[in-house]
């Protein structure tokens, strides 16, 4: 379940509902979340996402307890609002760059985007990503949270980038 802030069409809260059905003697498992996001925004396009949240995960017959998450998730986009850089602030180890991602542009249509991960105190490239187009058009902002969604693997802790 989404929330949306102020009229925009980037979502601010979101309550993830999950149930593992068990078999034999493994109990049923119910997981929720619930994050809170702090976005801005320019142009109609995301400059930055910073997600908290709490979650708890319960079997039958165990208490239900909420947890806060150890850590505060952004996202920086660039100008196109591409996801520009990855990282999180833990409460027990700081500031950690998670991922940042290197834009090959054609005639102002993304052609390639390569994901680097930090590693060994140096960034490594980790994956590509290639484009390919048909003649279908979708506003900008569609057109970013399509390329986020891939290049993230769906947005994960930072932002789900629900474009479809």
């Amino acid at each position: 379940m989404y929330q949306y802030g102020n009229g925009g069409e980037y979502f601010t809260m979101v309550l993830h509902d999950d149930f593992m059905s068990g078999k034999g003697y493994t109990p049923d498992v119910m997981k929720e979340e619930m994050d809170s996001v702090s976005v801005t925004a320019e142009k109609g396009l995301l400059k930055r996402t910073t997600n908290t949240g709490i979650y708890t995960k319960w079997s039958e017959g165990e208490e239900k307890v909420w947890v806060r998450f150890s850590g505060k998730y952004s996202a920086d986009y660039d100008d196109d609002g591409i996801v520009s850089l990855l990282s999180a602030v833990y409460s027990d180890t700081g500031y950690e760059a998670q991922g940042k991602y290197e834009v090959k542009k054609e005639n102002g249509r993304i052609t390639e985007i390569t994901r680097y991960t930090p590693s060994g105190g140096e960034w490594k490239p980790d994956e590509q990503y290639v484009f390919e187009y048909n003649d279908t058009e979708i506003s900008p902002s569609r057109y970013a949270a399509m390329i986020n969604y891939f290049i993230t693997n769906h947005g994960g802790n930072y932002y789900c980038y629900n474009w479809y």
